[in-house]
């Protein structure tokens, strides 16, 4: 079948307008976006002397990479994730040797799934080296998370060590906002290094 040559005149037209117009529109939505993320991760940047990574591909996720006491730190914030529409945030520090892994959860979500009166469990150490999480839990790295009001509520787990990544993360759900207060993120991260610490003695790649 062939197109008469007004019909494919026209065709062309369109491509050769519309592509560049669709691209560029694209272009400015990613770019309001990373404003927006840039300026909600304003208050912060001082703390850890950080700078916000630019965003791949438009996703709804920004990171922001900083230095804290010697750390280095990765945050991550994603706005309405969830059916609840909640934000949440996570802050990690990265370069932490382990031999294993290991996390402080609650594992409350599918409780009260099946249950929605359920009252959310205690948190708990899980590893899969028994020694290891017995020697974590008489550091007291639950009573750490709950004093700094990470509860089961929060993503599974809420504090999480992997050793592949040699990351230690904390992650939790925001209200309305997109990241904590500036106290609320020297809390997170005063308690990152004090379980980074902990897992430094009791966890040690060389043990």
């Amino acid at each position: 079948m062939h197109l008469p040559a007004d019909d494919l005149t026209l065709g062309v037209i369109l491509l050769v307008v519309g592509l560049p117009a669709i691209i560029g529109l694209g272009y400015v939505i990613v770019r309001f976006q990373h404003w927006r993320h840039a300026r909600a991760w304003k208050p912060l940047l001082a703390t850890v002397q950080g700078r916000v990574q630019p965003i791949v591909g438009g996703g709804a996720e920004s990171r922001m990479r900083g230095r804290y006491q010697g750390y280095d730190i990765v945050a991550g914030m994603t706005p309405k994730v969830s059916s609840d529409e909640c934000n949440e945030f996570s802050v990690a520090i990265v370069g932490v040797a382990g031999a294993s892994d290991w996390t402080v959860t609650g594992s409350s979500r599918s409780l009260r799934d099946l249950w929605p009166g359920a009252a959310s469990p205690p948190l708990r150490v899980e590893s899969s080296d028994e020694g290891l999480r017995a020697r974590l839990e008489i550091e007291g790295v639950v009573s750490l998370a709950e004093q700094m009001g990470v509860t089961s509520d929060d993503p599974d787990p809420p504090v999480r060590y992997a050793c592949s990544s040699q990351s230690l993360t904390i992650q939790c759900v925001l209200g309305n906002t997109w990241v904590p207060s500036e106290g609320e993120f020297i809390e997170m991260l005063d308690c990152l290094v004090h379980l980074a610490r902990i897992n430094n003695r009791v966890n040690s790649p060389l043990a």
